[in-house]
């Protein structure tokens, strides 16, 4: 997972995205969700989410659209790799 800061404008996600958020953030996307079983903060994205800029979370992929968007915290493998 790729954990990564939204900086610029709205992040939207859509269903099939795996997503760790902090339980703060869960709250107002519960509907949305569906928890991935052993793996605590994890969820699937049931329907699109938003995250504002300044959120943080963890994400397993991001379009190439949306990395203008964000910030990465940890660094992104090659392509191919």
């Amino acid at each position: 997972m790729n954990r990564i800061k939204v900086v610029a404008g709205t992040l939207a996600l859509h269903e099939g995205a795996v997503v760790q958020l902090t339980n703060a953030q869960v709250a107002p996307r519960r509907h949305k969700l569906e928890p991935i079983k052993g793996r605590r903060g994890t969820f699937m994205v049931r329907d699109q989410v938003q995250f504002k800029a300044g959120e943080q979370l963890a994400v397993d992929d991001l379009a190439p659209s949306q990395a203008a968007q964000v910030e990465f915290f940890e660094p992104q493998p090659a392509p191919g790799a």
